[in-house]
């Protein structure tokens, strides 16, 4: 006998809320603090799994809340370098090879 998957239980959310945000990695111990933007416009390859990702992280307001959004180190690195984010010295730095 095999017992299909049970209902997840638990409440369901309330109609037209915001879907929650994605729980990425931790963010690096060395990650700049201070404000970044992101393009609003969506550069990458669409329904691309980058292109996912970066849906979720373009409205981070910080690297940290980057992170908690999905994007990883590499993303971040790539996108400063293509101008897709700015951000206080510290984040080129970092983006630069001196984070990790």
């Amino acid at each position: 006998y095999r017992q299909e998957n049970p209902k997840p239980s638990g409440p369901k959310p309330a109609a037209g809320a915001a879907p929650p945000k994605p729980s990425g990695p931790k963010p690096p111990r060395d990650l700049p603090a201070g404000p970044v933007q992101y393009r609003q416009e969506n550069p990458k390859k669409p329904d691309s799994k980058s292109w996912h990702r970066y849906e979720n992280y373009k409205l981070a307001k910080t690297a940290a809340e980057f992170f908690e959004r999905g994007g990883t180190a590499p993303d971040l690195k790539y996108d400063y370098a293509r101008g897709f984010v700015t951000g206080p010295p510290s984040l080129r730095n970092w983006c630069e090879g001196k984070g990790k």
